[in-house]
């Protein structure tokens, strides 16, 4: 494992997932707000959890970089089609685990739902498309 590749790429596709996620959240902020979807939310007094999403974010970009490492060669393509595939793979992965999840258990909006799975398939294939970007150049 190219330790230097992994943390660079991983740390650049942290960021876009950290970027994309509030996008989404800011662009679709009306949908999170309703009477209905208050009740969900917990305390999130700022910058603690912030700070916390990105940490996340951070890791998921790392964790992702560490599998593009490994499995990134099976792919032919160039550096950001390969990722966006890659990332897309995971993402449809997540979206459908993930979405199939909490539509099952939780009492929310099919919009919410939607939204969810769209967020999570742009937002893995743009994590995806920067992780093999930087890879690449590194």
């Amino acid at each position: 494992m190219n330790f230097k590749k992994v943390t660079l790429s991983g740390l650049a596709g942290g960021v876009v997932f950290f970027v994309i996620g509030n996008l989404f959240y800011y662009a679709f902020q009306g949908l999170y707000m309703t009477d209905a979807m208050a009740a969900l939310w917990k305390e999130m007094p700022m910058p603690g959890w912030i700070i916390q999403l990105f940490v996340v974010n951070l890791v998921i970009g790392l964790l992702l970089a560490a599998l593009y490492d490994v499995f990134g060669n099976t792919l032919e393509h160039t550096a950001c089609k390969k990722g966006a595939i890659f990332g897309l793979l995971f993402g449809i992965f997540y979206a459908l685990t993930h979405g199939l999840t909490e539509w099952l258990l939780f009492n929310i909006p099919t919009s919410m739902h939607v939204l969810g799975f769209v967020e999570n398939l742009v937002a893995f294939a743009a994590t995806g498309a920067a992780i093999a970007f930087v890879y690449e150049k590194v």
